[in-house]
This record gives C-alpha cells, structure tokens and sequence, in this order.
C-alpha cells in the first residue's frame, strides 16, 4: 500500500466500473481522493478545480474514447499521468494510439478484483518517476485554493453595508472581486 495522500480522477461512464475502479484505488493508496467524470463536456473543468495527481480512464466511453481524454488533458496539464483502464482491448490498432497519445499505461478491467495487485508495481515507478511534476500540481493546487479563499474573503468584505463603509472601499472591493473573478476563471476556462 502506498502511504500517500493523492488526487485520483478517474474517467468513467459506466458508474458500476468507476465503483469498483475506486474499491482498487483504495486497495493501493491509504488516502486517495477520488473524484469521477462521466462525460467530455465537464471533463476539462473537473480536471481544472480538482487538479488530480493521477488519471484513471476506460478507453471506451461511449460518445468519447480515452485518445480523446488524453488529447484534452495534455492541453492544459501535460505532466498528469494517465492510465487507460479499458474492458476491450482487441485491436492492435487501439494499443498503437494509447501508446502514440502518450498514456502512461493501461490495463484490462478482466479480474477487476485482482487489479490492484496488477497495478501497484507500475503506479509506485510512475510516482517515483514523475515526483518532481506531481509535487508541481500540488503547488499548483494550494495556489489555486489559496486564490478562492481571498476571493471568497474579498466578496464577504464587498458585502459591507453601503450607509456604513466608506463608497470608495467599496467600489475598491468590487474592482478587485472582479479581476480576480476574471483570473479565477481564466484559470479554471
């Protein structure tokens, strides 16, 4: 077991896989947090605010295939390891492109009870492998976090009672919410 604290998103549409997807997660790691996205639309905004340390996504995902995921997250964060966990791997061709799109490794979801045995080996090189990028999202994220948490600070503080704050704070205030509402969703869009 891997004694570490890690964000794992796991792309998945069928909610039975992802379950059991994450019962394995939790068989390797003594504290993930895990979250699930079940569709490309919210894909990039999940993968933004969450801002994982792993990627776990099945290759066939009915309106959208892993080469997809992999194509959109390499956009915006192209240090994220990603491993295709897929249920039908039948054709060369499929292995060729995981490999092309630089996926980071994939296994068959057959003996799903055994798959954290299967994969520990490969996750424990992955996160020695890529420390240093993983412990930069980390960074990453706390920046963003600390962010929200000045922006939720400064929009109490634009809140004041107008009879009672003096106009110019408060016009102040609104200036700095909305750049830093511009920011945020610079970063999160």
């Amino acid at each position: 077991m891997i004694d570490k604290d890690i964000r794992i998103l796991i792309v998945e549409d069928c909610m039975n896989d992802a379950v059991l997807l994450q019962r394995q997660l939790k068989k390797i790691f003594s504290n993930p947090e895990i979250t699930i996205s079940n569709s490309l639309e919210n894909l990039l905004y999940t993968a933004k605010t969450f801002i994982p340390e792993l990627i776990f996504s099945d290759y066939n995902l009915g309106t959208f295939t892993g080469i997809e995921v992999m194509k959109e997250i390499r956009q915006v964060f192209p240090e994220i390891p990603i491993i295709l966990v897929t249920g039908a791997l039948g054709e060369e061709e499929y292995l060729n492109n995981m490999i092309l799109q630089s996926a980071s490794g994939f296994f068959l979801k057959k003996n799903m009870n055994e798959l954290s045995s299967r994969m520990l080996p490969h996750i424990e090189n992955i996160l020695d492998d890529r420390s240093y990028e993983l412990e930069n999202l980390r960074k990453q994220r706390e920046r963003v976090q600390k962010l929200e948490r000045l922006h939720a600070t400064l929009k109490e503080a634009a809140n004041l009672d107008p009879e009672q704050t003096d106009p110019k704070m408060l016009d102040y205030y609104k200036q700095i919410i909305q750049d830093m509402n511009d920011d945020l969703d610079t970063i999160l869009h």
